[in-house]
């Protein structure tokens, strides 16, 4: 995710995301680009975030939900 590796920016995003702001207003206050955005989500529903129930109370935040991806890398020797 490059420059946005902040975790409390992606979780910003993700609940401004869960309480319905637009795309564009997330980007405007915290800077992540839409695709980006896209991801971030992507990776926490997989993760087993639920942004809203169906009864519609919001999910809950988990840090696992946008913790940093592990570097790949090549084992030391």
């Amino acid at each position: 995710m490059g420059q946005y590796s902040d975790t409390v920016t992606r979780a910003q995003a993700l609940t401004l995301k869960a309480v319905g702001w637009i795309n564009a207003e997330i980007q405007q206050v915290t800077g992540i680009p839409l695709r980006t955005l896209n991801d971030i989500l992507d990776r926490a529903i997989k993760a087993g975030y639920i942004p809203v129930y169906p009864d519609g109370v919001y999910g809950r935040l988990n840090s696992s939900y946008v913790a940093n991806a592990p570097k790949s890398s090549r084992p030391g020797t």
